[in-house]
């Protein structure tokens, strides 16, 4: 990168001379394409780096689908990922199933605070909701109504509120 920038510093006008001085025009049209190239490549190496970054995290958090780690990367891929998915740990109930997305946000939750008490987070929270309606929405419905339905009551997933007793209540 140094290298690029260095001949930036001098022009692209030297760079075209010393590539033809009989014809500087070519020759700075030839010394934008390379610098260009030299650019975006670097650019990808960057992003490159980056994804392997996050899908590492991803892996050691429990991740163990590849298509599952593309699309969180495809969500929140690029520079400052991981901080991103850090910061919303439960990005993924949009687009795991729910076992799975809170498997994932409850790790990376205790990753960054130890004594943190995820059963009632908020993060968690949200996630859940997030999770029922990329549920209603994948079976295509476009709302819902304020109290559930008796099927959505019957589903399997477990409530994520903590209640007093151990069932499922039907929040969600």
């Amino acid at each position: 990168m140094c290298g690029i920038a260095g001949w930036v510093g001098r022009g692209m006008g030297e760079i075209a001379k010393a590539l033809d001085p009989a014809k500087p025009s070519l020759a700075s049209k030839i010394a934008a394409h390379v610098f260009a190239a030299m650019t975006h490549k670097a650019e990808e190496e960057i992003s490159a780096k980056a994804e392997v970054e996050f899908l590492s995290l991803l892996e050691k958090a429990g991740v163990t689908k590849p298509a599952a780690a593309r699309q969180l990367w495809r969500l929140v891929g690029g520079a400052g990922s991981q901080e991103r998915l850090l910061k919303n740990p439960y990005l993924a109930a949009s687009i795991l199933d729910w076992k799975s997305a809170d498997y994932l946000g409850k790790r990376l939750l205790r990753q960054a605070d130890p004594k943190v008490e995820v059963m009632d987070h908020s993060h968690r929270l949200l996630g859940a909701v997030d999770s029922v309606w990329r549920e209603l929405l994948g079976e295509g419905d476009s709302g819902s109504e304020e109290e559930p339905s008796a099927s959505s009551r019957r589903r399997s997933r477990p409530c994520p509120w903590p209640c007093p007793q151990e069932r499922r209540c039907g929040r969600i």
